[in-house]
This record gives C-alpha cells, sequence and structure tokens, in this order.
C-alpha cells in the first residue's frame, strides 16, 4: 500500500492537471483491473494448481508440514494477552495517522501552502516515499541491533514502535509552526513518515513473534 501511495498521488497530480480529474478515476479503475486479471491469471490457490510449477518445487513444498486440522481460537487467552492490545492500539493510532497525513497532508498544501494540483501532488508522494525508505533501512538496522546482541528483541520491538509513533505525532505538531514555509512544510512530514518506517520493526514485527 505505500509504494502504491508513492506512485498514485503523483500520478493523479499530473492525471488531473492535464486531463482533469474525471480521466484520474478511469485512469486508476484501468490499472487496478489490469492488476486483478494478471493476478488472476498467476496466482493460485495451491502450489499443485500452478501449471509452472517444477517438480523439484512440488517435492521440496511437500515436506512442509501443514495442519490439516483447525485447531480451536482460544478467545480468553487472546482477550487477555497485554501484546496483543499493544498490537491493536499501535494499529488503530497508526491508521489514524497515516490517514491525517494522506487524507489531510494534500489539502494542507492546498489551502494553506497554495501550491497547484501538480506540485501538490508530487510533493504528496513524497512522505509516503519516506515511508518506504525508512521501513528498509531502519528495519535492517533493527536486525543488526538485535542479532547482535546490543539490545534485547523485547526492547528493540518497543524502542522501534515507540519511534515510530511519537515521531510523526512530533512531526504533525510542528507542521502547524511551519507557517507558509513549503519547504520546512514537506521536510516534517518526510522526517515524520520516515520515523514511521520504524513500525517495520515494531508493530509489524510484533504480529510475527506473537503468532504460534
Amino acid at each position: 500500500s505505500t509504494f502504491g501511495n508513492i506512485i498514485t498521488l503523483p500520478m493523479c497530480g499530473i492525471v488531473i492537471s492535464s486531463l482533469g480529474w474525471e480521466a484520474c478515476f478511469y485512469i486508476i479503475s484501468a490499472i487496478t483491473l489490469t492488476w486483478s486479471l494478471v493476478w488472476y491469471l498467476l496466482a493460485f490457490d495451491q502450489p499443485k494448481d500452478h501449471p509452472r510449477i517444477s517438480q523439484e518445487e512440488l517435492e521440496e513444498l511437500a515436506d512442509v508440514p501443514v495442519s490439516v486440522s483447525r485447531p480451536p481460537v482460544p478467545w480468553l487467552d487472546i482477550l487477555k494477552s497485554g501484546p496483543m492490545w499493544g498490537t491493536l492500539i499501535t494499529d488503530c493510532a497508526n491508521t489514524f495517522g497515516i490517514i491525517i497525513f494522506l487524507g489531510y497532508g494534500p489539502v494542507f498544501m492546498k489551502y494553506m501552502l497554495g501550491l497547484d494540483i501538480k506540485t501538490n501532488g508530487i510533493l504528496s508522494g513524497l512522505p509516503m516515499l519516506a515511508r518506504y525508505v525508512g521501513g528498509v533501512i531502519l528495519a535492517r538496522f533493527a536486525d543488526w541491533l538485535i542479532t547482535s546482541g546490543r539490545i534485547s528483541r523485547l526492547n528493540g520491538r518497543r524502542i522501534f514502535n515507540s519511534l515510530s509513533q511519537v515521531g510523526p505525532a512530533v512531526a504533525i505538531v510542528c507542521l502547524g509552526y511551519a507557517g507558509c514555509n513549503v519547504a520546512a512544510a514537506v521536510s516534517f512530514m518526510v522526517i515524520g513518515m520516515f520515523l514511521n518506517g520504524c513500525i517495520s520493526a515494531g508493530h509489524f514485527s510484533s504480529a510475527v513473534d506473537l503468532a504460534p
């Protein structure tokens, strides 16, 4: 989704400025339908249904143990799990913050900074690009800290998860003091979303850690 926003926001700005806002809906719909068709042709429910899978791959996958029975869901243990609630609250807060940046960031640039639609679209894509880059770089940095023994896995999740939420929150507050300075406003948004990339080593990884 982050990579999609990196492309879509600038593309929509350019399309709207050149062909009008109606064309934006048609183009995005055509891209979505094309991707759905590609997915339908290339994705299969089971490896044995794939027409281009090799026998070697099938034999290798056959050695992977897969449970055929569905174990009961431990609802009570889930509801009593502190880490589960922490993950849920983080996901709600992170989603709210992303909506603020994606929904109101372009609005802020239009009405407060007075940017035209084309420039607005291009600059609105920069924070999401920063989030993608931050996610890759900061996740590798977190893995290095954990695997080298400099911090524990638990502390790593706590530190990077906190940075992913506090960093963008501070950036939003600073954005209000940027005034009509376009460079400062965009910089705060880029820095905030770059730090949000820490979530790759926090909340996103925590769900894997908690999985049985």
